[in-house]
C-alpha cells in the first residue's frame, strides 16, 4: 500500500507565504528610500498593496485568528481613523509613513512565525512519512513468516 504524504492546500499557501515574505522585506528598502527620495514611498505603498490580498487569504485559510486581528488592529484601522477624522494633509502623510512602517514591521515579525510554522509542517510531513515507512516495514516482515510457515 502506497502513502501519499503530500501538503495540503494551506500548507502549500503557508510556504508560499514565507517565499513571498523574503521578497516583501525586500520591497521594505523602498519604505526606508522613501525618506531620501519620495519617488520610492509610492513603490513601497504599491508593494504592500499588493501584498495584503495574499496575506490575508493564507492567514485566514489556516486559522490564523489572532495574526488577522492583529493585522486589521495594526494595519487597517488606524488608516480609517484618520481618513475619517479628516487630518490635514501634513498630519495625514506623516500618519501613512508611520502606518507604512508598522506593516513592514509587521512583516518582519511575520516571517519569523511562519518560518516556524513552516518548519512544523515539514517535522508533522516527515513524521507521516516515517510512519509509513514503518508500517511498510512491519508488512514485510510479517509477510516473510507467513512465506516460512506456509
Amino acid at each position: 500500500m502506497e502513502h501519499n504524504v503530500g501538503y495540503s492546500e494551506e500548507d502549500y499557501l503557508l510556504k508560499k507565504l514565507k517565499y513571498f515574505l523574503n521578497y516583501e522585506l525586500s520591497s521594505s528598502s523602498f519604505y526606508f528610500l522613501s525618506f531620501v527620495y519620495f519617488s520610492t514611498f509610492v513603490f513601497a505603498i504599491i508593494a504592500a498593496v499588493i501584498f495584503i490580498p495574499f496575506l490575508v487569504y493564507v492567514l485566514y485559510k489556516n486559522r490564523k485568528y489572532f495574526w488577522l486581528i492583529l493585522f486589521f488592529v495594526f494595519i487597517i484601522f488606524p488608516p480609517l481613523i484618520i481618513y475619517l477624522t479628516n487630518l490635514k494633509e501634513m498630519v495625514f502623510s506623516i500618519a501613512l509613513y508611520i502606518e507604512l512602517g508598522l506593516f513592514y514591521f509587521y512583516c518582519v515579525v511575520l516571517r519569523f512565525v511562519v518560518a516556524d510554522w513552516v518548519e512544523d509542517i515539514k517535522a508533522r510531513e516527515f513524521r507521516k512519512k516515517y510512519e509509513a515507512e514503518k508500517e511498510q516495514k512491519k508488512k514485510m516482515f510479517e509477510q516473510q513468516f507467513e512465506k516460512l510457515g506456509s
